[in-house]
């Protein structure tokens, strides 16, 4: 066989035997998805990790690097130093250059002003080296492009397109993206959660750059950091062209490579400015950081581009060869397969010891990493964890850092958290309390962590979450660093100080500026788009296949490049502009500043001494901005001798080292610096303490402000040309001493002063003034000023620049009481949520099971031209409607009124066409304002440039835009800068209305969600007129057809989950008064209509839960947790009817001292559960005399072993179904992005998520099972013909041990296929049970944890107390909102003797209910009654009142909830009385008297003793029954 193979190896045969191989190798490897130890399993493999781990043991921090002496090592302060340095650096690179980031931007300049640094351009610097000869090897994060929009697909083409064949430089530029995301390639190694976050460059093995700075848009800046960029001398002056100028707080980056997707206007709205840190060094620690990029280059390679032959290994020769004779290789990721793929280079380039690399300086200096298997192939590395904790504990005189997120943990009660920084912190304190030292820990974080707008904004949860987990790793609770200090009897605000960073600029928009746009008709954001095309026009429009990229987050014109023409019809906008100038007669040169942030640092001026261009003083104040200054250094300096600065942000995604990967580097410098600590002489660390005077300078304000050029500037020089400037003076001697009182003084005065003035001028959030969400709208009301501009437009500008001359630096305190009285993170239930598509299915369903009726939907036709939706949609018989808004289409021109006053439904146009593009009836429709579309009905077209409009724009924004900018001069239109817009036909709706009214005429069932869309706000949307025109419409037609209109509730817990419910409530039907239909005939529509509507609205609003916002809803949850205090299981329309009261109470008595101190009551026991992490039903585990401890260790020791048996049951499924899991998550969550930039009522748009997991898990399921068949089945035919690796894997990997031969490979085929169904329903039905006990042991620990069983014991005696509170202050108000509360309890009150509480078992006898007296269906509002009233009377019967599902579908296809008797987590859904079929429970119902009430007891003692008699008869015990869809009685069905 080895002569054969020798013959062989040449042949075609050969080569298709590696492709083949190849081919294997590459599709799915599924078998890591049940070995993720695959990269650590082979014994060649231990043996690496044998090697690393020994060599980590050695080292300080247990890090992979040593400590290396003699570096040269420069800081850099912000991004114009950090930058010019690297652009310097790449234009001298000879040999290598390697690049790791986890966003680069190939437009980014270098140098500003960009108009006169075009050659600076990144992507230009770099395909000069690459011309040049130098190999540049780029490796960036591979985005989640549903998550992030960094689009590493852009960065990948426009590289490597700078040097096309047949140009110098072709094939020297290498790019790699990771980690890969493609399911059918790399099944079992996918990352979705975690990314690749270093940010370094090595420059020929002899310099590197590293630290927080992205080579990527929005973070170039100096060090008074202006947001101001517009510039009436000319445009040619903008320092940040394109999508550079960003305020992520406003609008995040859109498509990256486009800059026309960020529509942020310069004139209107400030920057985000950026503060940032970095490293430059020469020294043996650059063999180290060159290092980490050849194994991380060689990782990638092996993963995810193996059999790619035009990416190399890299041999780093210190370790490897190209021959192979190298046994330490493996250290570096290099592999030999048996079939290699690429190259073997070596690296460097020139032999090493010509980089000059020992005795350039004077610092000690050691390399630290988070990195793991995912990232790297390593086993995991989080020594930067370790260095952070080491250095802090050991801290003798200071900790100071600088970091974008601050949270971490003092120990194992703070979990998910689990980086513990936070106790070494604690440590160092109560040491130097206990030696009475003075001490200080000084945290600088930004105000608000990542880019939320307003806070208040659903939006914002995710970044609400950070900040809560902010404040309780700082002072937040007793676990908190404060906290634990305080615990330790110190007090801890002498020892802990926390800070934001904050700035102001004036926007250059002077009145000529505003005029010349008017001259020239072109806009100054036009304008900077022109300057965009014309100087960075070759990259932003895209690159030819960067839009086939699957996951590119790129426009969806990315690589069609527009004509000359077009391009040269933009960037005339420029001449234009610049020629209505020179026609202008204004004053030239310009003498305002175009920025005045200079003024807040040294010798820089004053606020008042700016000039202000124009007559109109006053208008200056509308200019002045304000932004938080956004840290994204990662720096700690320590006692003035220790410096950590990287990558890596203080939290769990980087500390922890196998979530995201970093790198940081610790220094100490050797080299003195004469000083003083507190008074006394103190020898610093010459690298230390000048980087941390430099910086107290820049926050205090007393250093100058920078040149844009950094030609000389030293400290915008890499390290080969000069080392940073050293300072002297008055300025460095003031903050030479951290400890010194004198400065500290300083330091928290001007930190007080500038606090003061941006909360006076400008309302900056967050403060401490704000301790709740009320207190949040009171200091800053919604939607009443821009964004960072003055909160009162009428303060006198004098007042305004004295205010803001008192600002010096950008110091500013960090709120530590910021919304301290609420919870800042919130989760829970969905209510009142239309959840797309999954709701039509379940309710119809539903009456088709109970009322034997087909519904036919009203459908959005735009969601019929889906593939799915749409054959979905016929199948069922909806009715498509068309909607004008679903065909909006852009047109030219802009529009404004005229006369807003006296006509305001006349509307003008500039270059538009009316006639043309617009028709009667249709729509003109403005651009998006925060959640709302303005739009309004055409009435009439006057002309090109006229119409008129049905009715006038309403809200505030729409007429803003149209007359904000109107400066008409004599009536010349053409002066008017005006708004685009767009266009909406007019639809039609007679045919829908007639097939509607047919459908009814016929006995037919229509269904119509009135509120117009699916949403997931805690209130109804208002109704549209839809429903009741129907209604009207069909007994105008047909005055026989007997329409009834029946509101119908859908409440979902938890529905954006596969784990979720729903409760479905019938309302009453709702009879159409004959007056209405008759007014309707008439022609009195509006009234008609208007009545009805309110009719049905009621209805509404007695089967949901319609909650005024999110923080009640969450209040009345609570409440009624408490207010059923024996924690009984109440079946979940009970829930639902309980919360509508409570909601109903608390609206009316909110003010009322009694329930302000509940409400806070209550907020505070959540927050203990909450620390405890155990759930209300679960106190009573903290009830010793009860619950022994003996006893809770026998229940936890059971419940451990049946979870690990449920687990093994679930485990084949799990491994079969997760892909399914992790596909509808990242799909639901993209549907989730678009959705919420199309709707103008969603919040977080869960409903979206709910409709796309279900409906991707029923179209990849079916799919992925196939796959598995496929593979399955392959590999039995391949065993039967006995192929080559057969009897190479253990016998227990043949499918031939298994399957008999005699079995046909089609009927297995179809038998493993139905395995696979079964396998998964199994685990689904397991793993339920098995989350029920999971989450029953939380509780259990916590009472046998002796460091917890006392608060457990605490909270419990807290809760009865608090339950009798609840339920006093309910008995005593609810008589005042319903008169028939006593008659009408849903719980019974425990605390009053005697009271009836039914226990759903023993059943008296039947009583016969005589259908003659049922009452008659309610009929409508009479149409002329204003006054909104609730329905009442009772039911039909044709109708389940109440229909409970343990699952988003407990039917069909969607069921997952087993039978589950033992529930330890979930309310029960059993009916009982309360949720029978036809005696559903009548939200707030009046009873007139003791007859009807006796009638009432009837009824529900008749259906409560059939409801037993079946149940006994089906052998049904058990209280908690999850089946609620089959239990009527045969009286209910008789009724039916």
């Amino acid at each position: 066989m080895q002569k054969l193979r020798e013959k062989l190896r040449d042949s075609k045969l050969h080569d298709a035997k590696i492709e083949a191989l190849h081919f294997k190798n590459k599709v799915g490897k599924l078998g890591n998805v049940i070995n993720p130890n695959h990269r650590h399993d082979e014994e060649h493999e231990k043996e690496t990790d044998r090697k690393r781990t020994s060599v980590c043991d050695q080292h300080r921090f247990h890090s992979y690097f040593p400590e290396r002496d003699d570096n040269k090592i420069k800081w850099y302060v912000d991004g114009r130093d950090y930058f010019w340095a690297v652009s310097i650096a790449i234009e001298e690179a000879k040999e290598v250059i390697y690049i790791a980031d986890w966003w680069l931007s190939p437009e980014l300049f270098l140098r500003r002003p960009a108009f006169f640094n075009q050659e600076w351009r990144l992507d230009q610097t770099i395909k000069r080296a690459a011309e040049r000869g130098v190999e540049v090897y780029v490796c960036v994060y591979k985005e989640v492009a549903q998550a992030l929009t960094c689009n590493s697909a852009h960065t990948k083409h426009a590289l490597r397109a700078l040097c096309p064949p047949g140009t110098p430089g072709h094939g020297k530029i290498h790019v790699m993206r990771h980690p890969d995301h493609n399911l059918f390639e790399n099944l079992g190694d996918m990352t979705f959660y975690w990314a690749h976050h270093e940010k370094f460059i090595v420059i020929d093995y002899h310099m590197a750059f590293i630290g927080g700075l992205d080579m990527c848009y929005g973070r170039w800046d100096v060090r008074h950091h202006m947001l101001a960029d517009v510039h009436p001398s000319g445009v040619q002056n903008e320092v940040w062209p394109g999508q550079d100028y960003n305020n992520n707080r406003i609008m995040d980056f859109q498509s990256v490579q486009d800059w026309a997707a960020n529509e942020l206007e310069k004139t209107d709205f400030g920057r985000m400015p950026w503060h940032d840190v970095a490293m430059g060094l020469i020294g043996e620690c650059v063999l180290d950081i060159a290092e980490h990029f050849v194994l991380r280059w060689n990782f990638i390679k092996r993963d995810k581009y193996k059999r790619d032959e035009t990416v190399d290994w890299i041999c780093f020769t210190p370790l490897s060869r190209a021959n192979g004779h190298s046994p330490d290789e493996d250290l570096t990721g290099v592999q030999r397969p048996k079939h290699p793929v690429g190259r073997y280079v070596e690296h460097p380039l020139s032999p090493l010891e010509t980089k000059n690399l020992q005795g350039q300086g004077s610092v000690k200096a050691q390399i630290v990493r988070s990195s793991a298997d995912w990232s790297s192939g390593i086993l995991t590395d989080h020594s930067i964890q370790n260095a952070y904790a080491e250095i802090i504990e050991k801290a003798e005189h200071f900790v100071y850092i600088e970091n974008q997120f601050f949270i971490t943990a003092t120990g194992d009660q703070q979990k998910p958290v689990e980086n513990t920084i936070g106790r070494a912190i604690v440590n160092a304190c109560i040491r130097a309390a206990k030696e009475n030292r003075k001490f200080r820990v000084i945290i600088i974080i930004p105000a608000i962590p990542g880019f939320a707008g307003d806070l208040r904004q659903d939006a914002a949860a995710g970044t609400r979450a950070i900040m809560n987990y902010q404040y309780k790793s700082i002072n937040r609770g007793e676990h908190s660093i404060m906290g634990q200090i305080a615990k330790a009897g110190y007090d801890p605000s002498k020892y802990i100080f926390c800070f934001n960073l904050r700035a102001y600029d004036r926007i250059n928009k002077t009145p000529a500026l505003v005029k010349q746009e008017e001259e020239s008709g072109v806009t100054y954001q036009q304008l900077q788009r022109a300057e965009a095309e014309e100087i960075m026009g070759t990259g932003i429009h895209g690159y030819e296949g960067e839009k086939e990229e699957k996951e590119s987050k790129g426009s969806k014109t990315a690589g069609q490049k527009i004509s000359d023409d077009e391009r040269q019809r933009i960037i005339d906008r420029k001449r234009r502009f610049e020629e209505s100038r020179n026609n202008m007669d204004v004053e030239d040169p310009i003498h305002s500043a175009d920025s005045i942030a200079e003024d807040a640092m040294a010798r820089g001026g004053t606020v008042t001494e700016e000039v202000w261009e124009g007559e109109d003083k006053e208008g200056e104040k509308q200019h002045f901005v304000q932004e938080e200054l956004y840290i994204h250094a990662k720096l700690l300096i320590v006692d003035d001798r220790i410096v950590v600065c990287g990558s890596s942000n203080l939290n769990d995604r980087s500390q922890l080292g196998y979530h995201d990967s970093e790198l940081s580097i610790v220094m100490e410098d050797r080299r003195v610096l004469e000083s003083t600590m507190d008074g006394q002489p103190y020898q610093a660390g010459y690298h230390a303490a000048s980087l941390r005077r430099h910086l107290w300078r820049e926050h205090l304000g007393i250093i100058e402000a920078q040149e844009l050029d950094g030609t000389n500037d030293p400290n915008a020089q890499p390290p080969t040309h000069a080392m940073n400037e050293e300072y002297s003076g008055e300025e460095w001697d003031a903050v030479a001493d951290p400890l010194n009182d004198h400065l500290w003084d300083l330091w928290c005065t001007q930190a007080s002063t500038n606090t003061q003035v941006y909360r006076y001028l400008f309302r900056a959030d967050p403060d401490d003034h704000i301790k709740t969400w009320k207190d949040y709208d009171r200091f800053s009301p919604r939607d009443t000023v821009k964004q960072g501009h003055l909160h009162d437009p009428y303060m006198p500008v004098d007042t305004v620049k004295k205010e803001m001359d008192k600002i010096r630096g950008h110091l500013v305190w960090m709120p530590l009481d910021f919304l301290c009285e609420e919870e800042m993170a919130k989760w829970g239930v969905q209510v009142n949520s239309v959840t797309e598509f999954v709701d039509s299915l379940i309710l119809m369903r539903i009456m088709k099971q109970e009322a034997k009726r087909r519904i036919s939907y009203l459908i959005a036709e735009k969601s019929t031209k889906r593939k799915f939706i749409g054959t979905l949609s016929t199948g069922i018989g909806a009715i498509p409607v068309g909607r004008a808004l679903d065909k909006v289409k852009t047109v030219q021109g802009k529009v404004f009124l005229p006369d807003q006053d006296s006509d305001p439904t006349l509307l003008r146009g500039i270059d538009t066409n009316f006639q043309k593009d617009c028709e009667l009836g249709g729509l003109i429709v403005l651009p998006k304002v925060g959640n709302q579309t303005p739009s309004t009905e055409i009435a009439e077209i006057i002309s090109p440039t006229e119409l008129r409009l049905k009715k006038p724009f309403k809200t505030r924004e729409a007429i803003d835009m149209l007359t904000e900018t109107n400066a008409l001069n004599q009536g010349d239109d053409t002066k008017t800068k005006g708004i685009s817009f767009k266009v909406a036909p007019f639809v039609d709706q007679s045919k829908v209305y007639e097939e509607v009214f047919d459908e009814l005429s016929a006995g037919g069932c229509i269904g119509i969600f009135p509120e117009g869309g699916s949403h997931d706000r805690p209130d109804l949307l208002p109704l549209k007129a839809g429903v009741a025109i129907m209604a009207l419409g069909a007994l105008a037609k047909d005055p026989d057809c007997d329409v009834k209109i029946i509101p119908v509730g859908m409440n979902y817990f938890n529905a954006n989950k596969f784990r979720s419910r729903a409760v479905i409530e019938f309302g009453h039907p709702i009879e159409v008064h004959p007056e209405q239909v008759a007014k309707y005939k008439a022609g009195d529509r509006r009234n008609a209509v208007g009545s009805l509507l309110e009719t049905v609205f009621q209805g509404l609003l007695s089967v949901t839960q319609s909650s005024p916002d999110y923080d009640t809803l969450m209040l009345a949850q609570a409440a009624r947790r408490l207010y059923n205090p024996h924690g009984k299981k109440l079946p979940l329309p009970v829930v639902v009817e309980l919360n509508r009261r409570l909601i109903q109470g608390y609206t009316k008595y909110k003010d009322d001292p009694r329930v302000i101190g509940l409400r806070k009551d209550v907020l505070e026991y959540n927050r203990r559960l909450r620390t405890l992490h155990v759930a209300d039903h679960q106190v009573q585990w903290g009830n010793v005399k009860e619950r022994p401890w003996y006893y809770i260790l026998g229940v936890l020791l059971y419940r451990l072993g049946e979870l690990l048996v449920l687990f093994a049951g679930t485990l084949p499924g799990l491994a079969m179904f997760w892909p399914v899991f992790v596909v509808t998550k990242v799909i639901s969550v993209k549907k989730q992005r678009e959705a919420l930039a199309a709707s103008t009522v969603k919040l977080q748009g869960r409903d979206v998520v709910t409709t796309w997991k279900l409906l991707v898990a029923m179209a990849f399921t079916p799919a992925l099972y196939i796959y598995y068949m496929a593979i399955i089945t392959a590999w039995l035919a391949y065993n039967r013909n006995d192929g080559y690796y057969t009897y190479r894997v253990p016998w227990w990997m043949r499918t031939r041990s298994y399957v008999p031969d005699w079995v046909p490979l089609k009927l297995f085929a179809v038998c493993s296929l139905a395995l696979y169904v079964a396998l998964t329903f199994a685990a689904l039905r397991i793993g339920e049970i098995g989350m029920d006990v999971l989450k029953s042991l939380p509780p259990l620990f916590a009472a046998l944890d002796p460091r917890s069983a006392g608060a457990l014991a605490k909270v419990r005696l807290r809760r009865e107390a608090l339950a009798k509170k609840v339920t006093d202050l309910v008995n005593e108000l609810g008589p005042e909102v319903y008169p028939d509360f006593d008659a009408n309890r849903i719980v019974a009150d425990p605390y009053k003797e005697g009271a009836y509480q039914s226990k759903y078992r023993e059943l008296p006898d039947n009583v016969k209910i005589d259908e003659a007296t049922e009452p008659s269906t309610p009929t409508s509002l009479n149409f002329e009654d204003k006054e909104p009233r609730t329905p009442t009377g009772k039911s039909f019967g044709l109708l389940p009142k109440n229909a409970d599902f343990a699952d988003i579908g407990s039917f069909g296809f969607f069921a997952s909830r087993p039978h589950t008797p033992k529930s330890r987590s979930r309310s029960s859904s059993a009916g009982g009385a309360l949720n029978s079929r036809d005696n559903g429970m009548k939200a707030f119902s009046s009873i007139d008297s003791k007859a009807s009430m006796d009638e009432v007891s009837k009824r529900i003692r008749g259906a409560m003793k059939e409801r037993g008699r079946k149940r006994e008869s089906e052998g049904e015990t058990t209280e908690g029954s999850w089946d609620m869809a089959d239990s009527d009685d045969e009286e209910a069905k008789k009724q039916k």
